[in-house]
């Protein structure tokens, strides 16, 4: 970029700023924030098509109508089969500011130490799972959730 180019974009910039944002005062040599990722999330997106094709293959064997616990159960036996390990109904401790609290909460399932596995028994399928999964893998420090919904 030429310094004519970059002095324009810098001024239109400041003008959009000034516009958009009049009573903030202009913020100066500030690096870009960048989210880091955490650091078993390769790990975790590499297993999420195996947990799904295991997921798959419990719904073709068992089919609808189950309650979850069997779908549970019967997942966990598929990540057994396929080389997968998994807990199954851990207690959730839950920190804060140091201090720590086993709570009654439980996942479903952690696949490989990364992925939290949630399974649902549904009378049809949703579009976005009702399920406090996605909060969960947060505060038990999971990069990844697969939530799958069984009919």
């Amino acid at each position: 970029m030429t310094q004519e180019t970059q002095q324009e974009q810098t001024e239109r910039t400041e003008m959009e700023r000034k516009t958009l944002f009049p009573l903030l005062a202009p913020v100066k040599n500030v690096a870009p924030v960048q989210k880091r990722m955490h650091s078993l999330f390769e790990k975790a997106s590499g297993l999420t098509e195996s947990i799904i094709a295991a997921a798959i293959e419990v719904h073709r064997d068992k089919g609808p109508g189950l309650i979850e616990s069997i779908y549970e159960w019967c997942l966990t036996k598929e990540f057994e089969l396929r080389g997968l390990r998994c807990l199954s109904q851990k207690i959730v401790v839950i920190t804060y500011k140091g201090f720590s609290r086993e709570e009654p909460l439980r996942f479903d399932m952690l696949v490989e130490d990364c992925v939290l596995v949630e399974a649902k028994a549904m009378e049809k399928i949703l579009p976005h799972p009702q399920s406090p999964t996605p909060e969960l893998h947060e505060t038990v420090g999971y990069p990844d959730w697969v939530a799958h919904q069984l009919p």
